[in-house]
């Protein structure tokens, strides 16, 4: 289990190795977007195609900079390739009832990549 706890600017990243899970949570403005998601992006980089039966990504952003928009987009062209090469992979795209922003964000970034996208919007309370 990889664990790397929110600050005021970076998500909350959580990697369950052995079920193949992977949390991202929060705001993420940080400085240097790339540094903060490299774990990420390792991690899954040696993920060899079949390795799980379900590799889920959960994502649940409350704000989104361009920096990170831009790690995002590189962790999305990789599940893409795991998916070209026969690993199943969910994209659970969670949003707060009333954030239209991310909602729709969700909406373009399923629409740009060949990844099974599920939304789930969340109660404001």
């Amino acid at each position: 289990m990889i664990l790397i706890e929110a600050t005021k600017d970076s998500p909350l990243i959580r990697i369950d190795s052995k079920k193949g899970k992977v949390e991202i949570s929060g705001p993420s403005y940080p400085p240097n977007a790339l540094k903060v998601y490299e774990v990420v992006i390792e991690w899954l980089d040696s993920i060899k195609p079949g390795q799980y039966y379900l590799l889920v990504m959960d994502f649940y952003y409350s704000y989104l900079n361009s920096s990170s928009k831009s790690a995002l987009l590189e962790i999305l062209k990789i599940l893409e390739t795991l998916v070209s090469n026969n690993q199943n992979v969910e994209v659970n795209w969670i949003f707060a009832e009333s954030d239209e922003d991310m909602n729709e964000l969700g909406e373009e970034l399923s629409s740009m990549f060949r990844i099974p996208f599920s939304f789930v919007a969340k109660s404001d309370e």
